[in-house]
């Protein structure tokens, strides 16, 4: 899984947490959950993402765990990016920047 996270068309996130969120149905699985952060320029890699439905997120600042919270997770919902995840392929996405609270 690779991407870039943004504040705008034309400015990158730097240093955004980007987690990916199983199905619901897997979400008591605490290892399906994979996170990463952007860089510089706003470019992230994650590695090792078992194949299935995520919603990916990019926060500028959460809580380490925060994002295995139901009720924490029903406030962003409209803000992920729902993905397909398929064995042995490269998958991209662009994430909106959530801002710290």
């Amino acid at each position: 899984m690779e991407g870039k996270v943004q504040i705008s068309a034309t400015k990158p996130a730097p240093n955004a947490m980007v987690v990916l969120v199983p199905a619901q149905a897997h979400r008591a699985n605490p290892g399906l959950y994979k996170t990463g952060t952007s860089d510089d320029k706003g470019n992230f890699a994650i590695r090792g993402v078992a194949p299935g439905s995520y919603t990916a997120f990019a926060w500028e600042a959460v809580s380490p765990g925060a994002y295995q919270n139901a009720e924490f997770l029903g406030k962003y919902q409209s803000r992920g990016r729902a993905l397909n995840v398929q064995s042995q392929s490269r998958n991209e996405i662009q994430l909106d920047l959530i801002p710290a609270n």
